[in-house]
């Protein structure tokens, strides 16, 4: 597991919060795939899209307290917990797509 830390302070004059330690996804050299995820994903997705944001929100404004290494392993636990579902989602392949794939299937089977 990574460890992060938190940089920048909202009482240091910066809004933003970056968190270093976290690699991203890996961008794909083509369009990013659109999943279509069932109910129980998608309020899966929902619950722990709240909890990051409770977490994150809760302690944003507290000059005196900073973010707890326990908090900050809390908020990538379910910030990894969130990817992980989403990854599991389906994937939606694109109209154009399926019909390219089709019409090079049949190219090669020629």
């Amino acid at each position: 597991m990574a460890t992060s830390s938190l940089i920048g302070s909202p009482f240091a004059g910066s809004n933003t919060v970056e968190w270093s330690g976290f690699s991203p996804a890996p961008a794909s050299p083509s369009r990013a795939a659109r999943r279509r995820p069932t109910e129980s994903q998608g309020r899966g997705l929902e619950i722990l899209g709240h909890a990051i944001e409770y977490l994150v929100d809760s302690r944003q404004f507290e000059a005196d307290s900073l973010f707890l290494i326990t908090e900050k392993q809390a908020i990538a636990t379910l910030a990894h917990a969130s990817r992980s579902l989403y990854q599991e989602c389906a994937v939606i392949v694109p109209l154009r797509q399926r019909f390219a794939s089709w019409i090079l299937g049949a190219y090669r089977r020629v």
